[in-house]
């Protein structure tokens, strides 16, 4: 399903390099001295190891957290060169129970739970309705087996037609868009710096109204292909403060009534502090995003 690309010096190699330069510096062949071992002598402290180097990989940045139920992401962010600038975007995403999803049962994530009310008025007052939306959307996806699994997404927004004077309920229409990915798309939790997780997957977009106002139900498919590059670790400074991120590159090519579209983005994302695995910044369209405030509530 991937197509890992590693970059680097394997441990083996490092090791032998070890050893030629050890011999080198001791020199070697006949014509070296031998000398006989004193008596009694202590045995040569080892030389001191080289530290490890330090693991940069993706691990940290993905949060177990974030998969158990009650936890709490809201956050919002704005243009990094347009400070207090009103333009931006913002999210709010609760961890809910597992549900039956795409013949699978990953975690739902409630991404919008809005009520709206409107009122239809006419000639006669005593028969104006008023309609109660409540839209709830929620995407799906699991942490499993070392991987990040995305199966797709669903809106339902169920209308509730009332008397405006009576509350008498007249009926009820209620709308579903569903969008699953297949096979959903997976990426390793834990990449290392230019490796390179790329897959194909066919998403479909089904429609269903029912209730006073249906309409018969539509499908459509599109096929992409979803490449995740992970860049390595970078350390940025936000409006959050300063801290280790891990940089990824996400790119989707899509192809739409016979044309191919290509959308790109960078994202970084904390690997450490109280708001580790969560979004800092964003590159989009020419364009930087950072988020100005985060509240995360971890369960």
């Amino acid at each position: 399903m991937f197509d890992k690309k590693h970059h680097g010096v394997r441990a083996s190699t490092l090791v032998l390099a070890a050893i030629a330069a050890t011999l080198a510096a001791c020199g070697g062949g006949n014509d070296s001295p031998t000398f006989a071992p004193l008596a009694n002598a202590p045995a040569p402290a080892p030389a001191p190891a080289d530290p490890p180097a330090a693991d940069q990989g993706s691990g940290p940045c993905t949060n177990e957290a974030d998969y158990r139920e009650g936890t709490t992401v809201s956050f919002k962010a704005t243009i990094a060169d347009t400070p207090g600038s009103a333009a931006g975007f913002q999210r709010r995403s609760v961890t809910g129970p597992r549900e039956s999803f795409a013949n699978a049962n990953p975690v739902g994530f409630v991404l919008a739970a809005d009520v709206r009310q409107s009122t239809m008025t006419g000639a006669d007052p005593n028969a104006s309705i008023t309609l109660t939306t409540t839209d709830v959307r929620k995407e799906y996806r699991e942490l499993a087996g070392g991987k990040v699994l995305i199966y797709g997404d669903k809106s339902v927004a169920e209308t509730v037609f009332s008397n405006a004077t009576s509350g008498a309920v007249g009926g009820t229409t209620t709308a579903t868009t569903q969008r699953t990915f297949d096979p959903p798309l997976a990426y390793p939790a834990n990449m290392q710096p230019g490796e390179v997780a790329s897959q194909r997957t066919i998403r479909t977009t089904t429609r269903l109204t029912t209730g006073l106002l249906s309409a018969p139900a539509s499908t459509s498919t599109d096929e992409g292909r979803f490449d995740l590059t992970y860049q390595g670790r970078e350390r940025i400074s936000t409006p959050l403060g300063t801290f280790d991120s891990c940089k990824f590159t996400y790119q989707l090519t899509a192809a739409q009534s016979g044309a191919s579209l290509q959308t790109s983005q960078d994202t970084w994302v904390a690997a450490e502090g109280p708001y580790r695995g969560q979004l800092l910044r964003q590159k989009k369209s020419g364009a930087i995003w950072d988020v100005v405030t985060l509240d995360y509530s971890p369960s």
